[in-house]
């Protein structure tokens, strides 16, 4: 009885230890996209008007009469931008990626050419433009990626759990009841034959022994039930 027991324990620790370890992959995806990727592109997307501005006020800056008003409304756009850019990097759990640097990087080249003078300066200016715009697209792209890939594996560790765990609760299933089924066997025969020596014993049939079937406790007691019918018959014999 102990064994299939045994049996129908280990198949439910089984589900029970893989239910747990696919929670604990569901866990950590969850809190990677709301520490990380989600708060990541929510930033970034923020991050796009406050480019949008440091262009057009460094531009205008270059043109205007004075242009202190707009240096400054750059520069306070620029310390915006810089933060985010910063958060980013310090919420990333490995430190700075090569695409957070890039930008960072194409954002120093950009200020530098806005207050850069002479020739070819303007055809500079909109060379670094063009650049951060890219960079902070492949910013962009870079957490919206992420976004996906974690949602998709959060939805694919999830269809697998539910997979294994209702292929798991019928195996266990069909092992209990054939477990059980080959239990009721084992102690059917042997105990209709134990009922039969028992009945010969009582009326005196002390030569048929009961069959020794199994090494059980069954087997045990219908060795048992042999030996008293030996003694029994020897006393017989004797009387």
């Amino acid at each position: 009885v102990l064994l299939p027991a045994l049996a129908v324990i280990i198949v439910l620790l089984a589900l029970a230890a893989y239910s747990t370890y696919s929670i604990w992959l569901i866990d950590g995806q969850a809190r990677a996209l709301s520490v990380y990727h989600l708060p990541g592109s929510i930033d970034t997307r923020d991050m796009r008007p406050l480019l949008d501005e440091i262009e057009r006020n460094g531009r205008v800056a270059r043109v205007s009469k004075p242009p202190a008003m707009f240096f400054e409304k750059f520069n306070m756009a620029g310390e915006k931008f810089d933060a985010k850019l910063a958060a980013l990097i310090d919420r990333e759990p490995a430190g700075a990626q090569p695409v957070h640097l890039r930008l960072k990087e194409g954002l120093e080249s950009l200020r530098d050419a806005l207050v850069t003078q002479g020739p070819g300066a303007d055809g500079l200016i909109e060379l670094r433009i063009a650049e951060a715009d890219a960079r902070l697209l492949d910013l962009e792209e870079h957490y919206a990626r992420r976004v996906k890939r974690g949602v998709a594996e959060v939805a694919q560790i999830g269809r697998v759990a539910a997979r294994s765990t209702l292929y798991a609760l019928v195996v266990g299933l069909l092992v209990s009841i054939i477990v059980w089924v080959l239990i009721l066997l084992s102690l059917s025969r042997p105990l209709r034959e134990l009922v039969s020596g028992t009945e010969r014993i009582a009326q005196g049939r002390f030569a048929d022994p009961i069959p020794v079937l199994s090494r059980d406790e069954l087997g045990t007691l219908s060795g048992a039930f042999n030996r008293m019918a030996a003694s029994l018959s020897e006393l017989d014999r004797m009387k």
